[in-house]
């Protein structure tokens, strides 16, 4: 939640792999941070961007399996925090889309998967055009009310909202959330994204009585659909503690703080980033209160 505290706060975003993002990962509302470079796994551009070269010699269904296998791997790579591979596969598929000419869902996928790859290097205005392309395409191509649109709606919510444009941030999060409830029924874990991100908004501002209540209700949601000790759950419980922490509320902050961590790291293991972010998140609220040894 941005707070003037150094707290963390997540979004949520379902993407092809549910997306859990982390906001020092992703720049959400505090501006422009470094990227995150995972040691493993790194794919050169080199090499992703030479494959993309011989393209035009190989048959329009080849070109359409390449764009739509990378962006798969390129929204896998953003879960495991390789954005800097995330990166490259997005550029050859959008490359490799603007080639063919096709527009079409692998379009907007790599066109998102792109956008929050520029989102999360601070490069709001490039993220807020690139979600902007999504969102027009997928309604265009699919329609103004499938879920394919409502995600991309989605994006350019938290695109806005990084970039501090909050009205237009709100207004969006309601649209998407409305549609997913729509499509999908109130109780689907994309409705619950859709309220998580509400709450960063809420908290932006300074309200986190409406904060809480929002992160409250996401997390029922979670809880019933995906159950509560799963990854997913994990990034409302880490909110719920910067909330807490904000309302005074030390003790239930510590514990939510804890409950997320412990998730995370039996989901995704010690290295994985969103373990970085639930103990830089606990370690924040521990000092806070003096409690310098935990």
């Amino acid at each position: 939640i941005a707070v003037h505290v150094a707290l963390s706060a997540e979004r949520i975003g379902p993407l092809p792999l549910r997306l859990v993002t982390d906001r020092r990962l992703l720049g959400c509302f505090t501006g422009k941070t470094k990227m995150h470079r995972h040691s493993s796994a790194s794919v050169p551009f080199l090499l992703i961007l030479l494959a993309v070269s011989i393209l035009p010699a190989t048959p329009l269904a080849g070109q359409d399996a390449f764009r739509k296998s990378a962006g798969d791997r390129g929204f896998r790579a953003i879960e495991a925090g390789r954005y800097e591979t995330a990166e490259a596969l997005f550029l050859a598929a959008v490359k490799a889309g603007n080639r063919s000419g096709t527009k079409d869902a692998a379009t907007v996928h790599s066109l998102r998967g792109l956008g929050l790859v520029r989102l999360h290097q601070g490069r709001h205005p490039e993220a807020i055009d690139l979600l902007q392309q999504a969102v027009r395409i997928a309604e265009s191509t699919e329609g103004p009310s499938t879920k394919l649109t409502a995600d991309a709606i989605h994006d350019l919510a938290s695109a806005c909202a990084a970039a501090a444009d909050y009205e237009t941030a709100e207004h969006l999060y309601v649209h998407s959330r409305d549609l997913r409830a729509e499509l999908l029924g109130p109780g689907h874990p994309d409705v619950a994204a859709s309220l998580n991100n509400l709450a960063l908004l809420s908290g932006a501002r300074g309200d986190y009585e409406g904060a809480l209540a929002l992160y409250e209700e996401a997390f029922g949601i979670t809880g019933r659909a995906l159950g509560p000790d799963h990854a997913e759950s994990a990034a409302i419980l880490n909110n719920l503690a910067g909330c807490c922490w904000a309302l005074g509320r030390y003790d239930d902050a510590v514990a939510f703080a804890a409950r997320a961590l412990k998730i995370r790291r039996e989901a995704h293991g010690e290295e994985h980033p969103l373990v970085a972010a639930c103990l830089s998140q606990e370690s924040s609220i521990h000092s806070a209160r003096g409690n310098y040894d935990n």
